[in-house]
């Protein structure tokens, strides 16, 4: 029975062990994913960051590259002026953590891509992963018709929409992430009289997929 107790927490360690942190994952990120960030910029922000000086430093563009946010499963950093990245550590059922990436790139309206990788970086074929839909399928539930607006004009909104770009974000503190439309190049009236018809889908990982609360 000793033994046996011994063997267990024995492989329970091994096992926190080998679990890697956020904060690993981003020192050890491919430098594929972000060229102009090498690894030993990326340990140098996470050094500053919990020296709790600014977390800044000059990217291989010479563009500032910043981290604002660093939990145990959780950071946010600005790439650019134009980019930002969050990367989340999510509970994987029957195995190891995997990695959730958020980027997103701020052209004439923000959009975003969503990866998952194990924690050797292994690219994870979860295009379903949110509630069974891929993201391309899950923007077509970010707009409705209010009761308010005809059927008619309701079309001609959705087509001041297109093409339609889709912006994602991690919750640092829960494993959620939220999904809304971008509005393209509008001035703020027009924004303001589109806002009827926009949706926000917030979901909830649930060990194998997000599913919508």
């Amino acid at each position: 029975m000793k033994k046996a107790t011994a063997l267990f927490l024995f492989l329970l360690l091994a096992s926190s062990l080998s679990a890697k942190s956020v904060r690993q994952m981003w020192t050890s990120m491919p430098d594929s994913l972000t060229p102009y960030l090498n690894k030993s910029l990326r340990i140098e922000l996470i050094d500053f960051y919990d020296m709790k000086v600014k977390a800044e430093v000059k990217n291989q563009l010479e563009d500032s590259t910043s981290v604002d946010t660093l939990t145990a499963d959780y950071i946010h950093v600005k790439l650019s002026k134009s980019s930002e990245m969050e990367l989340k550590m999510l509970p994987f059922t029957g195995g190891d953590s995997i990695l959730c990436l958020v980027s997103t790139y701020y052209g004439d309206a923000a959009e975003s891509t969503v990866s998952f990788f194990d924690q050797n970086w292994k690219s994870l074929n979860l295009n379903s992963a949110f509630d069974g839909q891929s993201i391309a399928s899950l923007k077509n539930g970010l707009t409705h018709k209010p009761d308010s607006i005809s059927q008619d004009k309701y079309q001609t909104m959705l087509l001041a929409l297109d093409p339609m770009l889709v912006k994602a974000s991690l919750s640092p503190n829960t494993d959620e992430i939220t999904f809304s439309l971008s509005t393209p190049l509008m001035t703020k009236e027009e924004k303001e009289q589109i806002r009827p018809i926009l949706l926000s889908k917030k979901l909830k990982w649930n060990g194998s997929q997000f599913k919508e609360i």
